[in-house]
């Protein structure tokens, strides 16, 4: 989870937020006695701290690599949902028709943000919205399943921490409305 509350080695000096911490001893050649950095949040604070411990855990240390450059690899990247699904659709080579147009309705009803902004909430109102259209049961479920696996590919890939909230939701009478198709027509 992303921490709101400072992390143990974060300070603010003139309105900005610095990471502030001492180096082992083993590592104080590679490192300087000091690491300080500026960064954005607490939560970068929080993966520089991993990453940091991580480089750390080795008993041997001959060089250091370039904290800005650790702070960008630790940096995740922001993007909406809208085009988070553009480039899971690209990146899958996968047909954009289900995919693009559920992302699109749903940033429709509950605005085009970025994936942690989205909750349950917003599955039980995208699953309503549907049904109230006249949509079959088993075509809201295709698109909660392409919602959910840009969630997934979001998750993954942007680093976020946290619940895909389009698994598992329930539709009401769900399978109740199928027609069965007659294949081939009787001679």
């Amino acid at each position: 989870m992303h921490t709101i509350e400072p992390t143990r080695y974060t300070t603010t000096i003139n309105g900005h937020l610095y990471y502030n911490r001492r180096v082992p001893r083993h590592a104080v050649d590679a490192f300087g006695p000091h690491v300080r950095v500026r960064i954005r949040d607490f939560s970068e604070a929080d993966r520089l701290t991993r990453r940091l411990n991580d480089i750390w855990a080795e008993d041997h240390i001959e060089v250091s690599p370039d904290l800005k450059t650790l702070l960008a690899a630790t940096t995740t990247k922001q993007a909406t949902l809208t085009t988070i699904a553009t480039e899971y659709v690209e990146v899958r080579g996968i047909q954009d028709n289900p995919t693009i147009s559920s992302a699109l309705l749903l940033a429709q009803l509950s605005g085009d943000m970025s994936i942690e902004g989205y909750g349950r909430q917003d599955a039980r109102n995208f699953v309503q919205t549907l049904l109230q259209r006249g949509m079959r049961t088993t075509s809201i479920r295709r698109r909660l399943n392409c919602l959910s696996a840009v969630f997934n590919y979001a998750y993954a890939e942007y680093e976020i921490d946290g619940r895909n909230p389009f698994t598992r939701v329930l539709i009401a009478k769900e399978g109740a409305d199928r027609v069965k198709r007659l294949w081939p027509a009787p001679i």
